[in-house]
């Protein structure tokens, strides 16, 4: 059942805004769940580089922090497809004569692939190349 009056119109704005804005909490608290555990591996594998017999430890996290940046950055590109999809949502059921504010404060790009590119995008994957060289420099 379409909306009919603009009250109605107006709470469907107001939960497609809090949704997004729950989206980017998620995004915001994935990030820094990320940074915070890949700060404590590399300072693992810092402190334990030149010991003795420290082999398989630096590779053991070396290989949980790889895994975590794919794994972070897959909950990343969920959350961005969520934001995506409520805002395109709104862009096809919002009023023909709506003049109001957008839902999101800058509009996605129209490109499939630029509109999962942000910087927390970019996270994961330079900490996943960092393991690599790690790994590289180590191997």
């Amino acid at each position: 059942m379409e909306p009919t009056s603009v009250q109605e119109h107006s709470e469907r704005e107001e939960v497609v805004r809090v949704m997004i804005q729950r989206e980017n909490e998620v995004i915001n608290h994935r990030v820094t769940w990320l940074t915070t555990v890949q700060g404590v591996l590399f300072t693992a594998v810092g402190i334990a580089w030149d010991k003795q017999g420290t082999g398989p430890f630096i590779l053991l996290a070396c290989m949980l922090g790889l895994t975590m940046a794919v794994i972070v950055f897959f909950a990343l590109y969920g959350a961005s497809a969520a934001i995506k999809r409520l805002s395109e949502w709104w862009e096809i059921k919002k009023p023909q004569d709506y003049s109001g504010p957008g839902v999101i404060g800058l509009p996605l790009p129209k490109s499939p692939i630029l509109r999962f590119i942000g910087p927390w995008s970019f996270i994961p994957i330079l900490f996943f190349m960092a393991w690599i060289v790690v790994l590289s420099m180590k191997g």
